[in-house]
């Protein structure tokens, strides 16, 4: 269990972040032009060392546009979503570019279903990919089931490589991880298949809804649980919250350990809110994951910009909360694993 009223102190990014973009300021010609060229070794040899200098993790790509539209730099974490901040930490950076535009994950590439890949020897078409498709209504997801006609030929690692990169080109890395619950390659076509390429237009479906509170029951070895929490809610949606905060107050319970009286209920719930106010409001700097109820304690849990949050005014609330003494702690979490059962 963590102390509470401790605070991790992480490595702070934003000098490396200044150093990449005077290196580029630099560079940014010999970038272009070998990236013009086709120079894959003189791109590695220029922009590998200069990403790694921000962080050994980020990985990069340099994609050229051929009809005369702008070029993108990505720089990544990939799927490593400790990293997804720190990649948009420094996409911030940048400057205004007319011909390199910035990304800190890596895009949609439906061109990529007209290629051919290799994978254990095998020329794997992109484009062949199909994919079945259930929608988790609950969660504001997509749970799919992919499928190509090589892959009764692949090993299970090969086949879920095949997949994720067919998902990759559909919906971009950031897509996936926001639209996307379970992820199956199978050997068999599914029943309702349909090109992995067209699986934008069914995402639209769930973009347009906005998070709402679900309200879950449960037990622990504690006791009697009640949970009020946002769903959807994804890592990639607020890339600046690295820093994980949770509030615990106690309150008046009956035998089961949960509230006595629907005022206490509500009395949670207004201070859920005046915590998120407290650390900035939600926004790109501030999100509250939802709270939990169990043995005599509201636990509070909120996601919030560390570079950026001030804690006095969530103390401030906390001495305001009329049922007894809490307690705050402020933990670097960049992957939202410490919150992770109740997204």
């Amino acid at each position: 269990m963590a102390l509470f009223g401790k605070r991790d102190t992480p490595i702070d990014p934003r000098p490396a972040i200044e150093q990449f973009w005077l290196w580029w300021a630099s560079h940014r010609d010999e970038v272009v032009a070998a990236g013009e060229a086709e120079d894959t070794d003189r791109l590695r040899g220029l922009l590998g060392p200069a990403v790694a200098a921000v962080n050994a993790g980020l990985d990069w790509e340099f994609r050229i546009d051929k009809d005369g539209g702008p070029h993108t730099l990505v720089v990544t974490g990939g799927s490593n979503l400790e990293l997804r901040g720190l990649a948009q930490r420094w996409s911030l950076g940048a400057r205004a570019d007319d011909t390199v535009e910035f990304a800190p994950s890596r895009p949609a590439d439906p061109a990529s279903f007209a290629t051919t890949t290799t994978v254990e020897e095998y020329d794997v078409s992109l484009g062949e990919t199909v994919v079945g498709a259930r929608i988790d209504q609950e969660n504001g997801r997509l749970d799919v089931s992919v499928h190509h006609p090589l892959f009764p030929l692949l090993g299970d690692r090969a086949r879920l490589e095949v997949a994720f990169r067919s998902l990759y080109a559909a919906l971009g890395e950031d897509g996936v991880e926001r639209w996307l619950g379970e992820v199956k390659a199978v050997a068999d076509p599914p029943i309702d298949a349909f090109p992995a390429s067209a699986l934008p237009p069914l995402t639209e479906q769930l973009r347009g809804g906005k998070p709402r509170w679900i309200e879950l029951t449960g037990k622990s070895r504690f006791g009697a649980v009640r949970a009020s929490v946002q769903r959807p809610l994804s890592r990639v949606d607020r890339p600046l919250c690295d820093t994980y905060i949770v509030v615990v107050v106690p309150y008046p319970a009956g035998r089961d350990g949960l509230p006595n009286t629907d005022h206490v209920t509500t009395a949670v719930r207004d201070f859920r809110d005046e915590v998120l106010r407290a650390a900035g409001g939600d926004g790109p700097h501030a999100v509250v994951i939802g709270h939990e109820l169990m043995a005599k304690r509201a636990y509070i849990h909120l996601y919030v910009d560390g570079l950026s949050f001030e804690r006095q005014p969530v103390d401030d609330v906390l001495a305001s909360w009329p049922f007894g003494k809490g307690k705050i702690s402020v933990r670097d979490d960049p992957g939202w694993r410490r919150a992770a059962r109740l997204l």
